[in-house]
């Protein structure tokens, strides 16, 4: 009874809730949606972390290590 105990206290101390986890993307992507030009807190730099989060997560692609600026926004690679 006690192993059943440890068990569900230990896989429980890993899980976030969703406003946490929004919290934790936030604060890893917000600084490359801004470099890309997105102005904090609109639509557009909301859809840029959720779109860099989940491409992060499921896709199993990085987000580009490196921007510069270009004749048409940020270039990124």
């Amino acid at each position: 009874m006690r192993l059943i105990a440890l068990v569900c206290i230990a896989s429980l101390a890993g899980c976030v809730t969703a406003e946490q986890q929004a919290d934790l993307d936030i604060a890893e992507f917000s600084p490359y949606c801004e470099k890309l030009g997105y102005e904090k807190n609109t639509d557009k730099w909301r859809d840029c972390i959720q779109t860099q989060a989940t491409t992060s997560r499921w896709g199993g692609q990085r987000m580009p290590v490196h921007c510069v600026p270009s004749g048409r926004g940020m270039y990124c690679y």
